[in-house]
């Protein structure tokens, strides 16, 4: 299933699937993955013994989900581009310096 999911997206037969929303959510792995488990840990620790089961646990992916977005959204966008600009300009300043050997 793995090879054919992927074959689908090489050949760019995705249709409807391959819209702007999907890269959207796969820009949410990363830092989901980064706050997940903290923010799932203080939640479920915190309110536990006082909220329902369900509504903890829906709650704790939906906050973590929005924690992933506002991340992606206001923190890696704009630092990626900064971050680029800065890397760019220490490509040149490499490529501008001469070696001696």
């Amino acid at each position: 299933m793995f090879f054919i999911v992927f074959g689908v997206i090489a050949l760019r037969r995705t249709g409807a699937l391959g819209r702007r929303r999907w890269p959207m959510l796969g820009a949410l792995t990363y830092p989901l993955y980064l706050i997940h488990q903290t923010v799932g840990y203080l939640l479920i620790t915190e309110f536990y013994p006082t909220v329902n089961t369900h509504v903890l646990f829906w709650g704790t992916v939906g906050l973590s989900l929005l924690a992933a977005y506002l991340i992606s959204r206001y923190l890696e966008r704009p630092l990626a581009a900064a971050l680029r600009s800065l890397l760019e300009m220490g490509r040149r300043a490499v490529g501008r310096l001469h070696f001696r050997t």
